[in-house]
């Protein structure tokens, strides 16, 4: 294989892996939902993800198909009726590699709440999180499966949600702050053919999420529509070796969730999403099922 065609493939796995991330936990893990104090639920999901085309920087499509799994562990506790305490931790399995991935760790807590209606069962709620996102192990991040690429990520979110009985409707606010460096070694490595290469440092993002949803005793459902832009950043050119942690990766992607609860203390769920179409970016797609055990005290 000519060494052009290898390297174009290369960094397809590295940007691939980049927005894994945004197609597994886009949606993110902070809602306009809290456990009460003392309250949890652990969650354990199985994902498959995939991809036939990668779109560049100017929209031109590549076909460059991708197939990966992940397993994920998630947890979420009532310190307070107000403050919950949320963890969310990846593990990859594939052909190529396996391993811990980037881990998420969160505070969200209720900032405001209005009561109204003739009961009182309409509210507005304003809540407010807090989190960063960071590499749980030295993990390969050109490997087919990989879902980051080692970033460090500040993550503070402002929610806004609207309920009623049997529907509500939040949007999720956020801006994504990377403390993370090039990575030096990499970037040395390519200036030995590209010595005028000088990318930039990797790039804040901003992230915004509208979700519509029908909750029940039993049943759970939802539709989503989430965005993503990033604040510059290189853009992907094919047969050029370059750092994919300097680029900008934008999209739009849709999603949905099902859910039933069995019993007080089980529940299962079942989930999927897809791009809509972005820069940078892979047109992922991604099922996901979702065991739920509840702990009351």
């Amino acid at each position: 294989m000519e060494e052009s065609v290898l390297a174009t493939m290369r960094l397809f796995l590295i940007l691939t892996v980049l927005c894994i991330a945004g197609v597994v936990y886009g949606q993110g893990p902070i809602d306009g939902y809290l456990k009460s104090k003392g309250e949890a639920d652990i969650a354990i999901g199985v994902s498959i993800t995939g991809a036939n085309q990668f779109i560049g920087g100017d929209g031109a499509e590549f076909d460059l198909p991708f197939n990966g799994q992940l397993l994920s562990a998630f947890g979420i506790y009532g310190i307070s009726d107000k403050l919950n305490v949320i963890a969310n931790i990846p593990f990859v399995i594939t052909e190529s590699t396996s391993g811990l991935q980037d881990g998420g760790f969160y505070l969200k807590g209720l900032l405001k709440r209005w009561k109204f209606g003739e009961n009182q069962e309409k509210s507005f709620d304003f809540l407010g999180s807090f989190g960063i996102s960071l590499p749980l192990s030295q993990y390969e991040v050109v490997a087919a499966g990989a879902i980051g690429q080692r970033a460090q990520v500040l993550q503070p979110r402002l929610v806004a949600q609207y309920n009623q009985p049997g529907f509500f409707a939040s949007t999720v606010l956020g801006y994504n702050y990377r403390f993370d460096e090039l990575d030096l070694i990499a970037l040395e490595e390519i200036q030995r053919t590209r010595p005028a290469y000088f990318p930039e440092q990797p790039k804040d993002y901003v992230s915004g999420l509208l979700r519509l949803g029908f909750p029940s005793n039993r049943f759970y459902s939802d539709v989503w529509l989430e965005v993503q832009r990033t604040l510059g950043g290189s853009d992907f050119t094919p047969d050029v070796e370059e750092l994919p942690q300097a680029y900008r990766v934008d999209y739009q992607q849709i999603g949905g969730t099902v859910y039933y609860s069995e019993g007080p203390k089980w529940g299962f769920a079942a989930s999927g999403a897809a791009f809509l179409g972005g820069e940078n970016t892979s047109r992922l797609w991604r099922v996901s099922g979702t065991l739920i055990h509840k702990i009351r005290p």
